[in-house]
């Protein structure tokens, strides 16, 4: 099944923010995805000082079908004398967008009752990200916001790109002014030009292209083993405040 990428691409944000956002942003789509009936991997969460990043593996391209029941009237008033359908019958199957072949009787606490069973196809998961993505970030609470347009959009710096694809397709998601691509930025000084991302699962490493550790761990191990070098190089030690 296809991965899902997306990311927030922001002004510099601060940084004892970023973590507690970016976990914000996991949960609350691991949650609606979930109660869409969306089945998925693992989350993976990226950030760096401009953007905040989740690729959602192995992600259902639709929801499960699911079959519903629905109650009717009581038998005794649906059918008359000679076992022919009443208004009450005919209603209760217009209402529904059946006919009265469709429905069956079923006993309930000792009376007869008309019931509707069918089955209700999934939807696309195309057709949800969406509203599941922008509802996500316009839920999470940033110590303080700021609004830089006159979308209505709060966030803790303003938004300047979106990226979102589901496999290779890019899954149009609106938020303000913006409307999700696939086209990222690299660096911001030293290779800050667009980047476009092909499929979900490229992230990573178009990114490391463009000279951004995106993982927060790898970018701190990074970080160490060139203090690590630089220590032994210069006979030293290093401090990690």
């Amino acid at each position: 099944m296809p991965d899902l990428l997306f990311e927030l691409g922001t002004e510099e944000m601060p940084a004892l923010e970023i973590p507690r956002l970016g976990e914000g942003l996991r949960t609350g789509v691991e949650a609606d995805l979930t109660a869409h009936g969306l089945t998925h991997g693992p989350i993976a969460l990226y950030y760096t000082p401009r953007r905040i990043a989740i690729i959602v593996h192995d992600l259902a391209v639709r929801q499960a079908d699911r079959v519903e029941e629905v109650k009717g009237p009581p038998a005794a008033v649906a059918f008359d004398a000679s076992g022919n359908p009443t208004q009450a019958a005919i209603g209760f199957a217009k209402a529904q967008g059946a006919t009265v072949d469709d429905l069956e009787t079923r006993q309930v606490g000792g009376k007869s009752y008309l019931y509707l069973r069918r089955t209700v196809p999934g939807r696309e998961t195309v057709e949800l990200l969406p509203g599941i993505l922008s509802e996500c970030v316009r839920r999470l609470r940033p110590s303080k916001s700021m609004r830089w347009d006159d979308s209505g959009l709060a966030f803790i710096r303003p938004i300047r790109w979106l990226v979102c694809l589901y496999g290779d397709a890019v899954v149009p998601v609106q938020l303000g002014h913006l409307t999700a691509g696939r086209t990222t930025r690299g660096h911001r000084f030293i290779a800050s030009q667009s980047v476009e991302i092909q499929r979900a699962s490229d992230y990573t490493a178009v990114l490391a292209a463009a000279l951004v550790i995106v993982d927060p761990k790898e970018r701190e191990e990074t970080v160490i083993q060139a203090l690590k070098e630089a220590a032994a190089t210069r006979g030293g030690d290093y401090l990690i405040d």
